[in-house]
């Protein structure tokens, strides 16, 4: 998220004829607080699978039906 901060920093301390670099950093801002986001996510859905996951190898071959 500090890439997201700095990028809106920046994008503050624009002069107003330089609206295109403004808009253009606004959008890479909020394209890394939606990457911040997606890992999030991600990293749950990791957490989830590995718990889902547990237990799943201790039954022995001979006793599986």
């Amino acid at each position: 998220m500090d890439k997201a901060q700095k990028a809106l920093g920046l994008a503050e301390a624009m002069k107003p004829g330089q609206q295109e670099s403004k808009k253009m950093l606004a959008l890479m801002a909020e394209g890394v607080r939606a990457q911040a986001a997606i890992a999030e996510q991600l990293g749950r859905l990791v957490e989830l699978f590995e718990k889902s996951l547990v237990g799943l190898g201790d039954v022995p071959a001979d006793e599986e039906e």
